[in-house]
């Protein structure tokens, strides 16, 4: 049975199942500035990491046909 607990905090915090968390460093300025782009684009500072993420693999020649929902 899975842990209702554990997964309603997964939900609360915009986690999914066996997501791995790295911190991320950077200026205080470049980090306002991905907060404002996230709500200007009406989505998550989350997402816009994930979408570089996909781009830097990209980049790389890893993670064709995949979109940042699949990283």
């Amino acid at each position: 049975m899975p842990n209702t607990v554990a997964a309603s905090r997964r939900a609360a915090k915009g986690t999914r199942e066996g997501d791995v968390h790295r911190s991320l460093y950077a200026k205080p300025e470049t980090m306002e500035l991905v907060r404002r782009i996230a709500f200007e684009d009406g989505t998550t500072a989350q997402a816009l990491y994930r979408e570089g993420l996909l781009l830097m693999l990209q980049k790389r020649g890893h993670c064709a046909g995949m979109s940042a929902d699949d990283l």
